[in-house]
């Protein structure tokens, strides 16, 4: 995993964690996905899918913060 991809990481969880649009169980399923994302080393294009289902509002968070 590279220096990149955890920054990239603590972004997109700060991204979850302020939303006004998920609710607190989305927030928690996708800061777990993302955590899960990082031990593994998956790649980003797999993260963002499952971000996506879990809530049709992440595609917006992601753009916000310049991941999609």
């Amino acid at each position: 995993m590279g220096h990149t991809d955890i920054e990239q990481s603590e972004k997109i969880k700060e991204a979850i964690r302020t939303s006004d649009v998920l609710s607190e169980e989305e927030k928690a399923n996708s800061i777990k996905i993302v955590e899960e994302w990082v031990i593994e080393g998956k790649a980003q294009g797999m993260l963002t899918q499952k971000l996506f289902n879990v809530s049709t509002e992440m595609g917006s968070i992601l753009a916000e913060i310049g991941i999609i």
